[in-house]
C-alpha cells in the first residue's frame, strides 16, 4: 500500500499519492471500501460499500442488501459508520479457503474468485445476513437444494458457517433449516473465521 501525501489547498477528495498518481482521500466516498449511505429518489435511505469512482460525478456502489452494483451520483451519497455492516466472509478469507482446499476443477483460485461467486462469497452473505428470501428466490442459488451434486461447495459452506446444507430439500425445508441454525446460534452477532490451521 503507498502512502498517501495531501496537498493543501486541492479538492479534499482528491490526493496524489507517492507513485505521482491522483486518487480518492481515504475519507472520501469515493474511496474503495468505504461504506456510504444512499438517499433514493423516493427519499429511503440505502447502505453500500464504495468501489471506487468513475473520474466524474458518480462513485461504483455495491448495495448490501442485494449485492447489485451500480453508478450512484455523488450528490445522493454520503460517507457513513461502520456500525451495523452486515456480516460477511471476506474474499481474502474464501481465497486462503481454496488455497488450503483446492477445488477439484481447472478453474484457478482466481477464476473463482471472479466468476464463482453464486457459489461462494454471494450465498455466504445472504445467509449470514438472513435474506433467506433471495437465497430462495435466485436461480443461481438453486444449487444449495440438491448440495449433494456440489459437494465442495457444500462441505465449504459447512466449514465457513457450521451450518449443514442438506444433499436434497424443498424450498419451505431449506428455509426452515436456515431459520432453525439462526435461531439457535442468535448469540453470535459477527462471524470469526477461525481455520484450524491458524
Amino acid at each position: 500500500m503507498s502512502r498517501v501525501i495531501t496537498i493543501k489547498n486541492l479538492d479534499p477528495v482528491m490526493q496524489l499519492n507517492v507513485t505521482g498518481d491522483w486518487g480518492p482521500a481515504e475519507n472520501s466516498i469515493s474511496y474503495p471500501g468505504n461504506r456510504v449511505e444512499y438517499t433514493t429518489i423516493q427519499g429511503s435511505k440505502r447502505y453500500g460499500i464504495s468501489k471506487g469512482c468513475n473520474g466524474y460525478n458518480h462513485v461504483l456502489v455495491t448495495m448490501e442488501d442485494n449485492l447489485h452494483t451500480s453508478f450512484i451520483e455523488k450528490g445522493r451519497l454520503r460517507l457513513t459508520d461502520d456500525s451495523n455492516r452486515p456480516l460477511e466472509i471476506p474474499n481474502e478469507c474464501i481465497k486462503k479457503y481454496l488455497n488450503l482446499y483446492p477445488y477439484i476443477g481447472n478453474e484457478s483460485v482466481d477464476e473463482i474468485l471472479s466468476y464463482g461467486r453464486s457459489f461462494h462469497y454471494e450465498p455466504l452473505y445472504f445467509f449470514l445476513n438472513k435474506k433467506y428470501h433471495i437465497i430462495l428466490q435466485r436461480p443461481d442459488f438453486e444449487w444449495l437444494k440438491c448440495a449433494a451434486k456440489f459437494p465442495y461447495w457444500q462441505r465449504m459452506f459447512e466449514r465457513l458457517t457450521k451450518f449443514k446444507i442438506p444433499d436434497q430439500c424443498t424450498n419451505d425445508e431449506l428455509l426452515q433449516l436456515m431459520i432453525n441454525h439462526h435461531e439457535k446460534n442468535e448469540q453470535i452477532d459477527q462471524v470469526i473465521f477461525d481455520l484450524e490451521f491458524e
